[in-house]
């Protein structure tokens, strides 16, 4: 009997088949096939993109609604609650919650606007990134919190052991869960891991001003100043601040050298420097081939054992 039966629940901006648009598709898909295999009890939170087809997925609304608080505009503004519909669906044996909201259901691609959308609103660029990404990410990542909070008060199995969190898009919630009482309280032997697929600077999904960040994040400035990076005032990196609260690792141990020794500074913002003055490591773990869907050999393959 596996010791994560409680579940690991993927907190992600994409998945294979759902949600597509670069490696980290890949990587969210295989772990979950992997775990499942090996016992664990695995969940994948997703937001309900505008293009994903939920009669296709065969996804069913939950009867209960989530609300969340963020800022009313792109900057530190007055507080408005958003109202959050749950989807739910299966596939192998994965259960999959899609979160669908203002900020979510209107989007055409998982990062970008499309060539549609900039018909429609000549100003939302083809290929620019959409302007409310940070209120996107931060309703994946209370929203994901939110959910687990409350299947763990209606059923045995809604209690998540462990938080995978892929990408800068879902880093601030290891810092939510332990510094929000109402989250550290019921979380309090739950964990959090962070994966950094790609740490150039851009990926990060930092925030810009102190305020902002508080009201997207609920987070007193405490403990968002330990995410800001030297140099850049006032900006707070979720990769760096959930290092402080998760283990992080990166795709490859060479990854993880090369930042944390300096050769990437350039290109990372200072995400190195900034980790090694706060006295914080980052680790790797080399990704690995999916040899039941990519065998050249093969249409298909067999099932790889248990690590």
């Amino acid at each position: 009997m596996s010791r994560l039966q409680g579940g690991v629940w993927h907190i992600s901006r994409e998945y294979e088949g759902i949600a597509e648009a670069g490696g980290v598709k890949d990587v969210v898909a295989g772990l979950a096939s992997s775990l499942r295999r090996c016992g664990a009890a695995v969940t994948i939170v997703l937001p309900r993109y505008g293009f994903i087809d939920l009669d296709g997925l065969a996804a069913a609304k939950l009867p209960f609604r989530l609300h969340l608080t963020l800022p009313a505009e792109n900057r530190a503004s007055k507080p408005a609650v958003r109202e959050i519909e749950v989807y739910e669906t299966k596939r192998q044996g994965v259960r999959i919650f899609l979160l669908d909201s203002a900020h979510t259901r209107d989007k055409g691609s998982v990062y970008t606007y499309t060539e549609e959308e900039e018909l429609k609103r000549p100003e939302r660029r083809k290929g620019s990134g959409h302007w409310d990404a940070h209120h996107l990410n931060l309703t994946l990542q209370l929203g994901a919190l939110e959910l687990a909070l409350h299947l763990s008060g209606v059923s045995d199995d809604g209690m998540a052991e462990v938080f995978h969190c892929h990408d800068g898009h879902t880093a601030f919630l290891p810092a939510i869960m332990r510094e929000q009482k109402k989250f550290r309280e019921k979380f309090l032997k739950t964990r959090a891991v962070v994966t950094i697929h790609n740490a150039g600077w851009g990926y990060h999904q930092e925030i810009y001003g102190m305020d902002f960040a508080r009201g997207l994040t609920g987070l007193e400035a405490e403990v968002l100043s330990k995410g800001m990076l030297p140099d850049k005032k006032e900006c707070i990196d979720p990769l760096l601040l959930s290092a402080h609260y998760a283990a992080v690792n990166t795709v490859s141990e060479e990854y993880a050298g090369e930042i944390m020794r300096g050769a990437l500074e350039g290109s990372t913002g200072g995400l190195g420097a900034a980790l090694r003055k706060a006295g914080l490591n980052l680790t790797g773990i080399t990704n690995g081939i999916d040899l039941e869907n990519y065998d050249p050999r093969t249409a298909g393959g067999s099932s790889l054992p248990c690590a």
